[in-house]
């Protein structure tokens, strides 16, 4: 069975350009641990699981595989962002990513203060 956990985190920090080494950094453990997650040789405790779901902006029922949208983010808009950027070069799709993903980022923070 495959271990959608796993598939998920990898597919959240790939598709959002980063490396292995700096989600590791930016929630506090090591590159080797976000390598034996994505692989599915180890299970991330439930503490790491929140700090990588928070710092996505999903749900834990998002990374689990329970739901297959993210926080706000539909599989239609995933879609179609997709197939805006694939007609761009590599930069400018990283741009775009980052920009659209601090926007997401700031609107998920505020309305986390709010509540």
């Amino acid at each position: 069975m495959k271990n959608v956990n796993a598939a998920r985190i990898k597919q959240l920090r790939e598709n959002r350009n980063i490396s292995q080494e700096k989600l590791a950094e930016k929630i506090g453990i090591s590159k080797s641990a976000i390598s034996m997650y994505e692989q599915g040789s180890r299970i991330a405790p439930m503490k790491i699981q929140e700090k990588i779901a928070d710092f996505f902006g999903v749900s834990l029922d998002y990374l689990w595989g329970r739901k297959t949208e993210t926080k706000g983010c539909s599989t239609e808009l995933t879609k179609w962002m997709e197939t805006q950027l694939a007609s761009k070069d590599k930069e400018q799709v990283k741009k775009i990513r980052n920009i659209i993903n601090e926007v997401i980022k700031n609107i998920w923070k505020e309305n986390k203060n709010s509540n």
